[in-house]
């Protein structure tokens, strides 16, 4: 590689890969106490009986995350260039784990907030009466119907990007310094080489793969095709709650697809595709992080009775 697409690769491998790994492991071993099949109250999280169901499936969404990240590392730190095997599973588990994070952030919205068919629910002011059990059904079908063929056109969208492999194009990365340059090529590429069985200056050995477009592209928006013609369905039977749950699965899948669509696609540099793919990540498990304190952390818990009052109840 040039000296500058060097110095990005390098930022990506020492810096913002360890962080997202760290991060997302920090994030399952600490959610995975909290979700015993016994509701336990672990040193981080706090989750009511009721809410189990909800947060195992935000434990495997970020399980499944962390394993996808591991197949990166693996691309990265061991066969040190893009492999068609490990760059097929990174970019698998990496949309599994988006349609699991829909699907999570689905269900947690509905008990915490919306609370869908219940007394509570708070579309019951807007619909002047819930009348999900009534002949007419729930006045928001419509909705859903419209909103999963909304979503089928979104998922049509990577059909039309190309799957042919893409090289790294490290001149756009060389820097205004000839003699830095020349020097690099001369001195540290040869050692690279020889150190690194993997490794190919000028970015040959920096690409995306056709496999992984093609998963990315036609495979995965496939799916979520197929799942939003499901979630249609099933509102149009008056299972609306199954419609949203599949809607919501199927969007994570799209969103995944159409983020690498416009990293690597729109921008047509697999290098900053690649860091703007790393800093995505990054966002994720800090957002995901500051979403699992605010919703299981000890302030989103109830406060605890007074010891004096315990012991009276008890």
């Amino acid at each position: 590689m040039d000296l500058g697409s060097a110095i990005v690769a390098l930022m990506m491998v020492v810096l913002l890969k360890p962080a997202v790994m760290i991060l997302g492991l920090r994030l399952v071993l600490r959610l995975r106490p909290a979700i015993g099949r016994a509701p336990s109250r672990s040193p981080v999280y706090a989750i009511a009986p009721e809410d189990l169901a909800d947060a195992r499936v935000v434990f495997w969404a970020l399980a499944v995350f962390f394993a996808s990240e591991c197949m990166c590392g693996v691309e990265v730190y061991v066969v040190v260039g893009s492999s068609p095997v490990f760059s097929a599973l990174h970019a698998s588990l990496s949309a599994l784990g988006m349609g699991l994070t829909g699907l999570a952030v689905a269900r947690v919205v509905d008990r915490k907030v919306l609370r869908y068919a219940d007394p509570g629910c708070a579309a019951a002011r807007l619909c002047r009466g819930c009348t999900v059990q009534t002949p007419l059904g729930c006045k928001l079908r419509g909705v859903l119907e419209l909103a999963s063929g909304l979503a089928a056109f979104a998922a049509i969208a990577p059909f039309f990007a190309s799957v042919k492999e893409m090289a790294a194009d490290t001149g756009r990365w060389e820097l205004p310094f000839p003699s830095l340059n020349a020097w690099y090529d001369a001195h540290v590429v040869p050692r690279l080489v020889a150190t690194l069985p993997g490794y190919s200056p000028h970015g040959v050995g920096f690409s995306m793969q056709a496999s992984e477009l093609v998963l990315e592209y036609r495979v995965i928006p496939g799916l979520a095709l197929a799942l939003f013609v499901v979630a249609f369905v099933a509102a149009r039977a008056r299972r609306e709650a199954v419609a949203v749950r599949v809607l919501a699965f199927g969007l994570g899948l799209v969103v995944y697809s159409l983020l690498e669509l416009v990293l690597y696609d729109v921008t047509g540099d697999v290098i900053l595709g690649s860091l703007g793919h790393e800093l995505t990540e990054l966002w994720f498990v800090v957002f995901a992080g500051e979403a699992l304190r605010r919703t299981y952390g000890a302030e989103a818990a109830p406060p605890r009775p007074p010891q004096a009052l315990r012991v009276l109840a008890a």
